[in-house]
């Protein structure tokens, strides 16, 4: 067994537009699939962007917002998740600081049961 760090000391600082955030890579090319643990603090986001392939944004710690390609902000929290279809222009960001893990892969929609349950 192997015990590693994927929190926020062992990221990297993101900057792009008005977008401030911590990305730790976790998995990377594994059969078309990333792994990342973003890691918000309070009053950062991630501006608008295009899902480039299909993202999953788990939230592990914390709440904040999504928006998707309305626009429109949707509170989201610990043990909640949004996927954005590939194309799909999304932003996302905290008041109080956001954990999540961010699942990115081609055609990753049809492998998350989950989403066939959602309301």
């Amino acid at each position: 067994m192997q015990i590693v760090t994927c929190d926020s000391s062992v990221g990297k600082e993101m900057t792009m537009d008005d977008s401030s955030f911590i990305l730790t890579p976790i998995i990377r090319n594994a059969a078309h699939i990333r792994m990342a643990m973003l890691t918000l603090e309070a009053n950062q986001t991630i501006s608008e962007h295009e899902a480039n392939p299909d993202q999953l944004f788990l939230v592990v710690q914390g709440s904040g917002w999504v928006s998707g390609s309305d626009a429109t902000p949707t509170e989201i929290r610990a043990g909640q998740a949004a996927f954005f279809a590939e194309g799909e222009k999304h932003a996302s960001g905290t008041n109080d600081g956001m954990v999540v893990l961010s699942i990115e892969g081609i055609d990753l929609h049809n492998t998350i049961p989950l989403l066939y349950y959602s309301t």
